[in-house]
């Protein structure tokens, strides 16, 4: 577990990032952050893949299944998108 400076530290971050990506504004306050990692390699045990999911916000349960589901609707819909420009474009 992390200390609270930590995530202030990483909740900084994330706002500096969106900042450069241009997907802060000003009027709003970031309250919320949910953070899903996957890393990929083999331990000693034989494992193949370790998922972290970090809150490193004091975010409410309902929230985060929003935060969630919210962001698992839009990969779908891109990956509909990405099969309708396959088809729109003559790939199978």
């Amino acid at each position: 577990m992390t200390d609270r400076l930590e995530d202030d530290q990483f909740v900084a971050a994330v706002e500096r990032y969106l900042e450069s990506c241009g997907n802060l504004e000003d009027y709003a306050t970031l309250t919320d952050v949910l953070v899903v990692t996957v890393r990929r390699g083999f331990d000693h045990e034989g494992g193949k893949s370790l998922t972290n999911i970090l809150t490193p916000t004091d975010s409410a349960v309902p929230i985060l299944l929003g935060m969630s589901r919210y962001a698992q609707l839009r990969f779908e819909k891109m990956v509909n998108d990405s099969f309708n420009n396959e088809s729109e474009s003559g790939g199978d």
